[in-house]
Order: C-alpha cells, then structure tokens, then sequence
C-alpha cells in the first residue's frame, strides 16, 4: 500500500489467491474482485476496473457463475490506497480443483486479468470505447508492436515496459498512463 501511495500509480492491482474459512477448507469455489465502494472517482474507477476483470475472468473459469465483483468496506488493499484499487482473490487454493486451475491455467489468467482489462479500460478512458476480442500481445514483446487494444496502426507503442522498476504501462493519453506493477 505504501509503494503504491508513493508512486500514484493509474490502478492499484491486488492479487491473491482465497482461502475458505476454518471449517470449510476445501469447499469454496470461485474469483472475487473487491473494489471500493462509492461515487467518487476512484472508487468508479475501482469498481469499473473489477466489472472488467469479472467479464474476462467468466470466460475462462470453469464456473463463471462463481465470478462476482464484491464492494469492500474492511480491505486496506482496497480502501487505503491514494489510486483507484482493486483486490483479486483468483479462486481458492485450498480446494483442489481450483489449485489445479490455477496451475494449468497461469498465462491465461495473466492474459484475462491485466492484458484485457487494462486494454479495455485504458479504452473506455480514452473514450473510444471500442476493445478487439483479439488476443493481447505479451509483455515481452509489447513495445515492439503497434497499439493491439484498440486497432490503431501508428507506429507509436502500445505499451511501455520498466523491467527496472518492475512496470507495465499503458498510455491513456498524452500525459497519463495505466501501469501494472507486480507487488
């Protein structure tokens, strides 16, 4: 939450795996998205962003109706950040099917959750509103390609890496951008 707070990144991205209560440990299924509640920008921005992740996860999780964007009022991760921020519990790791998921299944989630996500919403801000189901490229080769999300062909990057400081960005406009960083 600090590193986040320092450097006022464009979305505060949480990424957890659940774990279900004492009592009924390997019984739970599903993904939670936690966003902040409210109207304040950040907290549309923050429950935008997690209605965007739910729509890309149900595509590939094996039971999309376990898929749900939750609004928080207890989570720091969620509530304490100076960015709009989200918290992604992505199924639970003490069942043994959604262990295997997650095993078999790591570049998609990769894909659906940041890839997708951040080449829809970085669409929605820029106003354009239109997002190609086509497959995002990966990280290693984005600054070499032409804007993937959206279908411009200027010779401009789409995406900028900072493997220094461990970022992804993605601009929304001339002067702002969208960036991931692994925590």
């Amino acid at each position: 939450i600090n590193l986040s707070n320092m450097a006022r990144y464009g979305m505060h991205v949480a990424l957890h795996s659940n774990a279900s209560p004492e009592g009924m440990e390997g019984l739970l299924r599903g993904i939670d998205v936690y966003y902040r509640p409210g109207d304040s920008q950040n907290a549309l921005l923050s429950q935008r962003f997690a209605n965007i992740v739910v729509e890309e996860m149900k595509k590939i999780y094996p039971l999309p109706q376990r898929v749900n964007a939750r609004p928080t009022n207890y989570l720091a991760e969620v509530l304490q950040t100076y960015s709009p921020a989200v918290l992604i519990e992505v199924a639970y790791h003490d069942n043994l099917q959604d262990a295997e998921w997650i095993q078999q299944n790591v570049e998609a989630i990769a894909v659906h959750l940041f890839w997708h996500p951040l080449c829809r919403a970085a669409a929605g801000a820029a106003g354009n509103g239109q997002h190609r189901r086509s497959q995002p490229q990966h990280p290693q080769h984005a600054h070499h390609r032409l804007d993937h999300c959206g279908g411009r062909t200027e010779r401009s990057p789409a995406y900028h890496l900072f493997p220094e400081r461990g970022l992804v960005c993605r601009a929304l406009s001339k002067r702002d951008r969208l960036c991931i960083r692994p925590l």
